[in-house]
């Protein structure tokens, strides 16, 4: 392997502190709503755009009440708005951190897989020179790193050749 672009130890106290901060997240937001398919559906949704809009007509509902029909809280519709706000400056970090989180699993799993790759080709080597333990090792890791597709040319050959419709001679 060329390049170790990530080189991290997670130790037994990392683990715990981060699990205890994701479970105080939990905690702290226990308001949060988990909805399903036909619950995101059937609701007003609102892009980021629109933010600037709800928060310009609260502005003009708590100016002028008198317009205000008398089904709409305005204290209701002031908690909401604010909770707007503070959601999606919250989301932005979150989701700073998940890409984060995204991209360095990422890293971590080419390398692991890198390696492993290189480990088991070193493994067949040594198997293909009659050495018994590296047999058994290749043996057991070959059922992962089976080829989806056909091994040579002549063989992919062969397998579109069945797979192509016969011509029918007409008369």
């Amino acid at each position: 392997m060329s390049t170790n672009a990530i080189s991290v130890e997670i130790t037994e106290e990392k683990d715990k502190t981060v699990n205890q901060l994701v479970d105080t997240l939990t905690t702290e937001l226990n308001f949060l709503k988990d909805l399903d398919i036909a619950g995101r559906k059937g609701i007003a949704k609102m892009g980021r755009r629109n933010l600037d809009l709800v928060e310009r007509t609260f502005q003009h509902a708590e100016s002028n009440p008198e317009f205000t029909p008398g089904y709409i809280s305005l204290a209701e519709f002031k908690k909401d708005v604010d909770l707007s706000k503070w959601l999606r400056k919250l989301e932005k970090k979150v989701d700073l951190i998940f890409d984060k989180i995204k991209d360095t699993a990422m890293l971590a799993e080419s390398e692991s897989y890198q390696a492993a790759r290189l480990f088991y080709s070193s493994v067949k080597d040594a198997a293909g020179a009659g050495n018994e333990k590296a047999e058994l090792i290749a043996r057991d890791l070959a059922v992962h790193f089976k080829r989806l597709g056909p091994k040579n040319k002549d063989q992919a050959k062969k397998d579109q050749d069945k797979t192509e419709p016969q011509e029918t001679p007409t008369s």
